[in-house]
């Protein structure tokens, strides 16, 4: 018998580790809005409550939550971690404050605001232009980047609606589809309501292999109304990234809508 020793500081036990990153990482896409035994799976631990994607906020309206499981891809990422990035989807049409215009979305993914199509603004494709949930765009932007979508490309659910009440049947199909592609995120770290500082990415803005994009991310952030509340390395490097204590007055008045994003 004998006892291989190493030296403590030398790392030779793998796996997932407690360790958060930030900076943009491509990760690949596991799953869509899976089951318990899948998210056990995944994440290799047990869970105590079956996942609901299904939710009403606190004035009782439905609202969907679209969870795609994803991985870090990145040589600079010893051991890939695993994560997710999320969006709520509502079942309701998008309109501004004032109620006089709604948002609308071509075939192509591109968005505009006006009070009928043919206000619509040239970028966008009147002829294929519908009205867009709530939470559509957001989702839309995830998969134009995802899929590599050229710009002339088309991008555009085919059971939208469904999708609104919760059916994922078509995202999972892309989900095999795309197994081969990759989506360049933002990661970061959050903390949560309970204290914890944990692993997350951004929802707003999204790049590809081809083309990161930092300037993109970066005007995203710097917007009032898509700011990200996380720690991250302001040039974008992937590092590894450490909570920053400072006393924060929550806005959210919904936490669970708020722990959706960890």
């Amino acid at each position: 018998m004998a006892i291989q020793s190493n030296n403590s500081n030398e790392k030779v036990v793998s796996g997932q580790d407690n360790t958060v990153y930030g900076g943009l990482i491509p990760f690949k896409v596991l799953s869509v809005n899976p089951t318990k035994a899948e998210l056990e799976k995944l994440y290799n631990t047990t869970i105590d409550n079956k996942p609901e994607y299904r939710k009403k906020d606190k004035n009782g309206d439905d609202f969907v939550v679209v969870k795609f499981i994803v991985q870090s891809d990145s040589s600079a990422i010893e051991n890939p971690f695993t994560t997710s990035v999320n969006f709520i989807v509502r079942p309701k049409l998008r309109t501004n404050k004032a109620g006089d215009k709604n948002q609308y979305i071509d075939a192509f993914g591109t968005t505009g605001w006006a009070g009928s199509v043919d206000d619509l603004q040239e970028w966008v494709d009147k002829k294929s232009a519908v009205k867009a949930f709530v939470g559509e765009e957001d989702l839309m932007m995830f998969i134009k980047a995802w899929a590599n979508v050229a710009t002339e490309g088309e991008c555009r659910l085919d059971n939208r609606e469904e999708l609104a009440k919760g059916n994922v049947t078509e995202l999972k199909e892309y989900v095999t589809q795309l197994k081969e592609n990759r989506v360049v995120l933002l990661a970061g770290g959050v903390t949560m309501n309970n204290d914890k500082f944990v692993q997350s990415v951004y929802n707003k803005f999204f790049g590809r292999l081809t083309y990161f994009n930092e300037k993109g991310f970066l005007r995203t952030l710097e917007n009032e109304y898509t700011a990200w509340d996380a720690v991250y390395p302001s040039d974008l490097s992937v590092q590894e990234v450490k909570e920053q204590k400072t006393e924060v007055i929550s806005t959210d008045s919904n936490d669970d809508i708020k722990s959706i994003f960890a």
